[in-house]
């Protein structure tokens, strides 16, 4: 596993071809955080910009929870969004025996978690964090975590439910505060994801819509079924039902 852990050193080893993907998949994600700082002038070209730039970056993460064998998390702000990972000292086993979502919805209780697993539905919460803790994904919450322009605001649907969204504050806000907590410390850890890639494929079944305030015409919406199908809808194209 390639992430830097905070508070719990870990070995120097060789890279296998799957962690040389991961690399390239992480490269992938933290460069993409550019376009959402990046002015592309009208409110249309910026909408477009981000929601792609959102829709490639969760794919990426899709596929880094398949090749590492990683949990990831999303965690969805009204104003931005960051990716987390589930870490334990041993690394994810797949054998958390429940899985629910943060808006605290009861959630499904597969016997195993194991390859060639469905699961009967998405909704999801971590496991204790006695088993072990999320973390940003590069180790620093600050180069995983984006942050919306003003006016610019997400709408989040987890099996229909929407979910309430906190706000991020600003970034040096948000910072500061971070760098106060103790991941380690279920008391303390503030990770509160949403939006789960299971790497045995299975993916949270959602509905994220991203709009912009008093123009209903500019709305993107994009989608995940619980088999792992994740879509981005723009303006004009018909949505189809996720649940």
């Amino acid at each position: 596993m390639l992430v830097t852990t905070i508070g719990s050193p870990r070995k120097s080893q060789g890279l296998t071809m799957v962690e040389m993907l991961v690399v390239t998949v992480l490269i992938a994600i933290l460069s993409a955080a550019v376009v959402l700082t990046v002015d592309f002038g009208s409110d249309a070209k910026k909408i477009r910009k981000i929601a792609e730039t959102l829709h490639n970056q969760l794919l990426l993460a899709q596929d880094e929870s398949l090749f590492s064998g990683d949990l990831i998390g999303v965690e969805v702000f009204e104003n931005g969004y960051r990716f987390v990972q589930w870490y334990t000292p041993q690394g994810f086993q797949g054998n958390v025996t429940e899985i629910t979502d943060a808006s605290g919805a009861e959630g499904v209780s597969p016997d195993d978690l194991g390859d060639g697993v469905v699961l009967e539905g998405s909704e999801v919460e971590a496991p204790p964090l006695e088993a072990g803790y999320w973390e940003p994904v590069s180790g620093d919450p600050m180069r995983t975590t984006f942050w919306l322009p003003e006016a610019f605001k997400f709408v989040l649907e987890v099996e229909a439910s929407q979910i309430t969204l906190p706000e991020l504050l600003e970034e040096e806000q948000e910072t500061e505060a971070l760098a106060q907590l103790d991941f380690q410390n279920p008391e303390q850890n503030p990770f509160q994801p949403a939006i789960f890639f299971l790497p045995t494929a299975e993916t949270t079944e959602f509905k994220l819509t991203l709009y912009v305030e008093d123009n209903a015409e500019l709305d993107y919406v994009i989608t995940s079924d619980l088999m792992g199908r994740i879509q981005l809808v723009r303006p004009g194209e018909p949505t189809e039902e996720v649940y």
